[in-house]
């Protein structure tokens, strides 16, 4: 058996849960917050979660709140694969625990222990060890679940490319898509995924096409990723699994955690544009801190660049149609990026208007 202990009490877990679980042999993984809860339960499995309703919603040195640890119980129902486990709320508000019992017994609370824990009667133990045996028999009584149904995992945002579970989902060549996930992934209330309209959305990525190309994007990230976990990790992933959709907008799935990598594994090692930063450093350009791309241009623009810059520093022979093909947009978009690019002096045209081509200025190439 292992339990998920949401506690912001050091003393409390240390001293007494932990004697508490110990004596029972059950493991048990700690979370302070609504945040690291949130985080363990999308990556492990759980028999039983103690939740103190009073935690803070990031980091322990954040002010504690009922209200955090009620929106982390709705958020644990939603949690395919965790929606069952049984919870047992440990509150020292006798009075308020009583009032709210209702509410949360309709949320899936199984039973509650008064804190300081009793010393005999209904103990934490007794009722761990109840809560336990009542959620063992009605699990028994239900069909197992099909093999193979995605639970959640890792989203790793890389400056070429996006993985899940280890998998490359997109690459470089799937820009707007990449880029509506890092909006939806740094859009985050009290450490939970945020829903966004598509128009806010067609903002932040600087979209063409506005909400037509959000829409878009949500059908390829959608059939995309279901086919490549489904290749590679023989899984199978439903349309809100990863990307959810309601009256209220666009969000990320709450099974899902983000990394954003700090280590870029191509020569440009650029991935501040992955944060949403507005400066895009270029020590390795010029031999001091500059910024090319630092003009008041979205996110998704100075993406457009840092492509063309690495391929050229491949040195290959761009031209304006390259860049409209691989990138998937418009001639004026393309036009656009390698103006910025030209005009800072990062590359020059070559040739003819015909036959011509852009390639990196001489002093700006990385070998």
């Amino acid at each position: 058996m292992k339990i998920l202990v949401v506690e912001d009490d050091r003393k409390i877990k240390t001293e007494v849960i932990d004697d508490v679980l110990a004596s029972l042999g059950y493991e048990n993984d700690w979370a302070t917050n609504q945040q690291e809860a949130l985080e363990m339960l999308g990556n492990n499995g759980y028999d039983l979660v103690l939740l103190d309703l009073q935690i803070p919603a990031r980091s322990s040195s954040c002010a504690a709140s009922s209200e955090f640890g009620k929106y982390l119980l709705r958020q644990i129902r939603d949690l395919k694969g965790h929606g069952n486990v049984p919870v047992v709320i440990m509150t020292g508000h006798h009075q308020d625990g009583l009032d709210m019992a209702a509410d949360l017994i309709g949320m899936g609370v199984i039973d509650f222990i008064s804190k300081p824990f009793p010393l005999k009667g209904r103990t934490l133990a007794s009722v761990i060890e109840k809560t336990l045996q009542k959620y063992q028999k009605s699990k028994e009584a239900q069909p197992p679940k099909p093999e193979g149904t995605f639970t959640g995992g890792e989203m790793a945002f890389y400056p070429d490319r996006i993985e899940l579970c280890g998998v490359k989902i997109f690459g470089s060549k799937t820009v707007a898509s990449r880029e509506m996930l890092k909006v939806l992934a740094e859009t985050k209330s009290d450490g939970t995924y945020r829903n966004l309209g598509g128009d806010q959305i067609a903002e932040k990525m600087d979209a063409e096409n506005g909400i037509g190309t959000v829409t878009g994007c949500a059908r390829t990230i959608r059939r995309q990723t279901a086919q490549i976990l489904k290749k590679h990790l023989n899984v199978e992933i439903g349309e809100n699994d990863l990307l959810e959709h309601s009256d209220q907008g666009y969000r990320l799935n709450h099974r899902i955690t983000v990394r954003f990598c700090d280590q870029p594994e191509n020569s440009w090692g650029h991935n501040d544009n992955l944060r949403g930063q507005n400066s895009v450093p270029t020590d390795d350009l010029r031999g001091q801190k500059t910024d090319p791309i630092n003009l008041g241009v979205s996110c998704r623009v100075k993406t457009r660049c840092l492509w063309i810059l690495e391929e050229l520093n491949k040195e290959r022979k761009l031209r304006r149609e390259d860049v409209e093909k691989d990138l998937n947009c418009s001639d004026k978009t393309a036009q656009r990026a390698l103006d910025i690019l030209r005009n800072d002096g990062l590359i020059t045209f070559e040739g003819s208007k015909k036959t011509g081509f852009y390639r990196l200025m001489e002093k700006q190439k990385i070998r």
